[in-house]
């Protein structure tokens, strides 16, 4: 026992800088792991801030309106193109999905395994009286965006369209010149967005979909705990 001491106690002497590194990697790894989800989605959502700011007049982000009774209507983005405002409600699936504007049920196949999800159709409808609720006159146009990994074998309903489009369906939205009333109604809908901003946020009834898993969030916190402390006592 004494002799297996010795012979490590040798080894870390020898190559104790390089023991310290590959510690720390290790843990940095299942940090990276970990987080993969999270860095995933912030990576897909700046790409696609970037490709939105790119083909419209204006955007907003993260905005909370009242649904007309007691909560609110959560938007990722709001956009303001030439011809009408636009709104887009992004879903994370992928696989095969088969959809219809009539059913209540969308599937979502992945592999061999099926899944259902609600149409997300209708609650279009509701989000868009939200924002034309400042301003009837307003034109409000939704969008349910799902990723280029989606694929709809038996057809896709009109409101449904790819990350990969975006781009050129702001682009036809950006023809010609934009009109003042829109440019008005544009101005009372930052404004509205602004005001109790937070107070909105608080009673928004199902919040942001979660990116990691409780499991995934608390392992992160965990092994990054852990490559610090490493790394501090091996300094020492």
């Amino acid at each position: 026992m004494g002799d297996l001491y010795l012979q490590l106690t040798m080894v870390n002497q020898q190559y104790g800088t390089w023991i310290t590194l590959g510690g720390f990697l290790f843990f940095l790894v299942l940090v990276l792991n970990f987080s993969f989800p999270a860095l995933s989605q912030k990576w897909k959502e700046w790409r696609m801030l970037r490709c939105i700011e790119n083909a419209s007049q204006d955007v907003l982000r993260d905005v909370f309106l009242s649904d007309g009774v007691d909560g609110v209507h959560y938007f990722p983005f709001i956009i303001l193109t030439r011809q009408t405002i636009v709104f887009l409600k992004t879903l994370q699936f992928k696989g095969i999905i088969f959809a219809a504007d009539a059913i209540d049920y969308w599937t979502q196949v992945v592999g061999k395994r099926s899944y259902k999800f609600h149409n997300p159709i209708p609650g279009l409808e509701a989000e868009m009286a939200s924002i034309k609720a400042i301003d009837k006159k307003i034109q409000v146009e939704g969008r349910v965006v799902f990723t280029c990994d989606s694929h709809f074998p038996k057809g896709r309903p009109a409101a449904i369209i790819l990350e990969t489009e975006i781009k050129d369906f702001l682009q036809d939205k950006m023809q010609g010149e934009i009109q003042e009333a829109l440019e008005q109604a544009w101005g009372l809908l930052k404004t509205t967005a602004g005001e109790g901003r937070f107070e909105k946020r608080d009673k928004l009834l199902m919040s942001k979909p979660r990116v990691l898993s409780a499991f995934r969030y608390r392992m992160l916190w965990v092994f990054s705990f852990l490559s610090v402390a490493w790394l501090l006592l091996r300094m020492v």
